[in-house]
């Protein structure tokens, strides 16, 4: 049995309740007369009386970090303090393997224990320390769900836990079966609609080929304005192009046939679907030739990664009607946009941003080209997928099909999972509120914010430093870096109950409605939700959080970096870890969230976040010629596991860019701050070998350890913007001069790429 300190009243004086992942070394003292003062305290006990004052145990065992033993003598209350600052991680400890090189292969030096000792969940493809921290909180999250009563009853409380407890009701959906996708199959098909216009109106706010985005306006970011882009293929669009992926269309194929087949099963009536191969076949072949058109367009798609500007094309509703003239334009805004807002506006005289009219003008002339066959199933396609992940299970084992195909995985995600996703996204702020309130410790944002201020001051001596820019431009970025704003595990404003109540007033359900149709009242509010930014103004001082997580974030438009909770504990940040860790681990996120502001596409930006070019036309070309050093660096790494393929290195250099940047910003942050705290450098129990700066490179890699399923390798691949992990280690730290003074590398050493790298 273990306790929180948090459920139980004792006679020591506790602080900075974070109980983790340390422990004391051994010792045995006599406690007479004594106070103890300790950090991240873990009380285990077989079993536990409490008493008004005092409480007894069996067997207990109280963990914490940071003892300290205050001794009070003869009355004058005299102190001695003695202070054991040495900690024990075994799961680190253990993830070592000290009889490799760490000059050889730094990731297998540090990660292969971890890998050896952790499994990939097998609805999961993949498992990392990310994964870690997100099983925590997960695990909070559905602690959170499972005690309803103990939260103050309101109408929105109630409105999150209706929509959790629906979801989580898997008898209704068995009994239910495909009707809930009948009727809004049936609701369209008795509005007949005569024009793709009707079509796009009555299916909002799901997305038929063309979307609406509202995002602030990028070269006068205090106002928002409207965005309309093409919509991407179901998956991959490079499955649609390249043989090479036949394996993965087939399963794709496969699993299309298997949802035909159980709605078909369900449509007894044959109102839908015809009991016949010919109809399925016909239905398939529409699905791919659609996608395949698609993907043909979108391959052509220009990502203008040295010129964001490019994707700044604002249009009067009148170009857009020239462009894409399949639609009328006036009418589908008009049918979407709330009321009040629509009262706001003048439609005639909109700005709307198109950030590729050429691509959007390629989509209007497919669909234009479509018989209406092909654009019926089209349309039943996208209703029939956007629906299926909220119906009974068969659909949901058809899926894990095609995930053990596509990424490896043997199980579906266990309900309770899906459905806290979904609460949690359909009620960010709320969760949010009763997430931090219960597991966040706030005041560890006092040390956090000293990180982030420290390695923004080193960042900043990075521009001083390097010899590629003019001085200009340095005082701009210098000013820029000063200026970004930065929020730690969550929006102060979060607890304006005025604010949530307000934020929740159009949106009303009732618990006896289908989970479809609550799902469809949220997406709807939430669409509506998005429209009336238009009519708002940008307050750069708010951050709009998303639901817990473990993640960070850096927002160009807004010059702010955003820290979230999920990840400010674990291998990434523990006060109780030495200094040097904790700048190797959450300081190299910060780092990283930093360069992002002065990446391929944030150095576009200024300083409060307007897209304008404030770089001298030299600077920029040698900032060009830096980057691309990076671009070739990472191409030639060839992954594992994918026949062949290479990291792609334009699609991940923003992010290739920040980790280079962000690890040597927290690295020069790490030393500053070591030398203002000389002599009270912690030690960890079986790593006393290792120096500070050993450390903080050990840490760095040990928040990327994971492993990944082969079938996964191709996918991620292809879509993720970032590197593999292996490589965000290995690579990174060949760049770093320091890691090989701190390990006393030989030349030579494998770790050591015959070209290094440096941008900042």
């Amino acid at each position: 049995m273990e306790y929180n300190w948090l459920d139980i009243t004792v006679f020591c004086t506790f602080w900075l309740p974070l109980c983790h992942l340390a422990h004391l070394s051994e010792l045995s003292l006599p406690l007479d007369n004594v106070h103890i003062n300790a950090r991240n305290v873990l009380f285990t006990a077989d079993e536990l009386r409490i008493s008004n004052d005092t409480f007894s145990a069996k067997n207990l065992t109280v963990r914490a970090d940071e003892f300290t033993f205050i001794n009070i003598l003869n009355g004058n209350q005299e102190m001695e303090k003695a202070n054991y600052a040495i900690f024990d991680y075994t799961s680190l400890r253990s993830s070592i393997n000290t009889s490799l090189n760490p000059c050889e292969d730094f990731y297998e030096f540090v990660c292969s224990g971890w890998i050896a000792n952790n499994e990939i969940a097998p609805y999961d493809y993949k498992t990392t320390q990310f994964n870690v921290n997100v099983k925590t909180l997960q695990k909070q999250i559905k602690s959170i769900f499972a005690d309803r009563n103990r939260y103050p009853k309101s109408r929105i409380t109630e409105l999150m836990f209706d929509y959790y407890g629906k979801c989580m009701d898997v008898e209704e959906r068995a009994r239910l079966k495909s009707k809930p996708l009948f009727d809004v199959l049936r609701k369209v098909r008795r509005a007949k609609p005569k024009y793709i216009t009707d079509w796009l109106i009555l299916v909002r706010p799901l997305s038929l080929f063309y979307a609406f985005g509202v995002e602030a306006d990028a070269k006068n970011v205090s106002k928002n304005l409207l965005t309309v882009f093409p919509t991407e293929t179901i998956t991959t669009y490079e499955y649609f192009l390249d043989d090479q992926y036949e394996h993965q269309l087939k399963a794709l194929k496969d699993f299309l046939s298997k949802v035909l087949n159980i709605l078909i099963a369900d449509d007894v009536k044959g109102e839908f679907f015809a009991n016949d191969t010919e109809d399925t076949e016909r239905r398939i072949a529409s699905f791919f030739t659609v996608e395949r058109k698609i993907a043909e367009i979108m391959n052509n798609t220009e990502h203008h990664h040295d010129d964001q500007s490019a994707l700044y094309n604002l249009h009067s509703i009148a170009d857009l009607e020239e462009i894409a003239p399949s639609v009328n334009w006036r009418r589908y805004i008009a049918g979407i946009m709330p009321t009040d807002v629509l009262a706001k506006l003048n439609i005639n005289s909109l700005q709307i941003n198109i950030p590729d009219p050429k691509i959007l003008g390629a989509i209007d002339r497919m669909v234009k080209g479509l018989s209406n066959e092909s654009l019926s199933d089209h349309i039943d396609w996208s209703m029939i997928l956007a629906h299926i992940a909220m119906l009974d299970d068969r659909f949901k084992e058809a899926k894990m099909e095609y995930d053990r195909v596509i990424l490896g995985s043997t199980e579906s995600q266990p309900q309770w999972l899906t459905c806290q996703a979904d609460a949690v996204n359909a009620f960010p702020d709320l969760a949010n509120i009763l997430y931090i309130s219960r597991f966040f410790d706030r005041e560890s944002k006092f040390d956090l914010k000293r990180m982030v201020e420290n390695i923004r001051d080193s960042f900043a001596t990075l521009i001083v430093e390097n010899n590629w820019m003019d001085s200009e431009t340095r005082e701009k970025a210098l000013a820029k870096v000063r200026a970004m704003l930065d929020f730690i595990g969550y929006d102060e404003n979060l607890f304006n109950q005025t604010a949530i109540e307000t934020n929740y007033a159009e949106l009303s359900y009732d618990s006896s409605w289908s989970y479809v149709d609550i799902a469809h009242s949220i997406n709807r509010w939430k669409m509506e939700k998005d429209l009336h930014k238009l009519i708002e103004m940008n307050d750069r001082k708010r951050f709009d959080f998303p639901a817990p997580g473990v993640n960070a974030f850096y927002d160009p438009t807004h010059n702010q970096i955003a820290l979230l909770a999920g990840i400010l504990t674990g291998s990434f940040f523990n006060l109780s870890l030495p200094l040097a860790m904790n700048y190797g681990g959450i300081g190299a996120i910060i780092g990283h969230e930093i360069t992002h502001g002065f990446d391929d596409q944030g150095r576009q930006y200024d300083e409060v976040g307007n897209l304008r070019n404030w770089w001298n036309n030299e600077t920029r070309a040698n900032f060009i010629k830096l980057k691309e050093c990076i671009i070739e660096q990472y191409g030639s790494v060839e992954v594992p596991y994918t026949d062949g393929m290479h990291i792609n290195g334009k699609a991940t250099q923003s992010e290739n860019i920040a980790d280079n940047g962000g690890m040597r910003a927290a690295y020069r942050a790490m030393k500053e701050a070591l030398r203002k705290n000389i002599g009270k450098e912690k030690r960890l129990r079986g790593l006393e070998q290792f120096s500070q700066e050993q450390l903080f490179f050990i840490n760095y890699a040990y928040i990327w350890c994971g492993k990944t399923r082969p079938e996964a390798a191709v996918d991620l691949l292809l879509n993720d913007g970032h590197s593999p992990d292996r490589y965000r280690v290995n690579v990174v730290i060949a760049n770093q001069p320091e890691f090989f003074d701190a390990f006393n590398c030989p030349p030579g050493s494998a770790m050591m790429m015959n070209k290094t790298c440096r941008v900042w």
